[in-house]
């Protein structure tokens, strides 16, 4: 099991601190997982009957290889709420992966549909009984630019990565 915690630049209330969940209540979330296309093309068969309260979209969660962080080692998709956690499709707290070898570590890779994604600074243990939070510092993550400050000691993840490729350019914006 993952667990996790990110903020969406995009989604995020300061005033409350936490996130919209707009695109839910108005029935604009898919009940099947998004990354099945370009860039991610994820096969993974994540399906719901009905969306959860309190979602504020899917995120893809991939662990990659701690000798070498290029390695796609699992990926699943998940569903982030308004507080930040992510969470399993049956609505346990963390993601589940089959498979994997948990005498290994593994960098945590989080990944959305309109905003650049994130890894993990360090390889981390599974499973992980306490969240990872790349939320409050900018030491969660691989290097300091992946996050944006959101408010003072409150990190997200950049929005507005419309093709998903990992850089936002005047082509996002027009898009």
């Amino acid at each position: 099991t993952v667990k996790a915690k990110i903020w969406l630049a995009g989604a995020y209330l300061v005033a409350n601190a936490q996130m919209s969940n707009t695109l839910n209540t108005n029935n604009l979330l898919h009940l099947e997982q998004p990354f099945n296309r370009e860039p991610w093309q994820y096969t993974g068969t994540e399906t719901l009957n009905t969306m959860p309260a309190g979602v504020t979209d899917w995120v893809l969660i991939e662990l990659h290889n701690a000798n070498n962080p290029l390695q796609i080692v699992a990926q699943r998709a998940a569903l982030l709420y308004t507080d930040g956690s992510i969470r399993d499709i049956d609505g346990t707290n963390g993601v589940n992966f089959y498979g994997i070898n948990t005498a290994d570590t593994y960098y945590i890779a989080i990944k959305h549909r309109n905003h650049v994604g994130v890894i993990s600074s360090i390889p981390i243990s599974l499973p992980n009984n306490a969240a990872y939070d790349f939320t409050t510092s900018l030491d969660a993550v691989l290097h300091p630019s992946q996050l944006k400050p959101l408010a003072s000691g409150i990190y997200g993840l950049f929005a507005a990565d419309v093709d998903a490729n990992g850089v936002v350019i005047v082509a996002d914006f027009n898009g």
